[in-house]
């Protein structure tokens, strides 16, 4: 639901653990770059003791999630950004790294 709702209760899974009644809270919004791309993103947020998860749902592309940043505190943490994204046939992300970057330069 993303930037038409200013929280969402859900349910989380980290694989070893079950995390019920979650609470996302919008918390801004931003423009990411990924790859040569950018983005504009929404924050939705949830916090509880030692634990944060950030969602960033781009609302152009149906508040899709294009970046995840999850701390699970002592449990370690890990961030996922999207790399390639087509929408209806039409590719709108492709991931470009730094090396081929360089040599696309003019």
């Amino acid at each position: 639901m993303g930037s038409r709702q200013a929280s969402y209760g859900m349910s989380l899974f980290s694989g070893k653990k079950r995390y019920p009644d979650v609470v996302f809270e919008l918390k801004g919004e931003a423009t990411l770059t990924l790859g040569t791309t950018k983005v504009d993103a929404v924050l939705m947020r949830a916090q509880w003791s030692d634990r944060q998860v950030d969602f960033w749902l781009a609302p152009e592309w149906n508040n899709l999630p294009v970046k995840m940043s999850v701390n699970l505190g002592k449990d370690g943490s890990f961030e996922i950004l999207a790399k390639e994204v087509t929408l209806d046939g039409r590719k709108v992300l492709e991931w470009i790294s730094p090396q081929n970057q360089q040599q696309r330069r003019p």
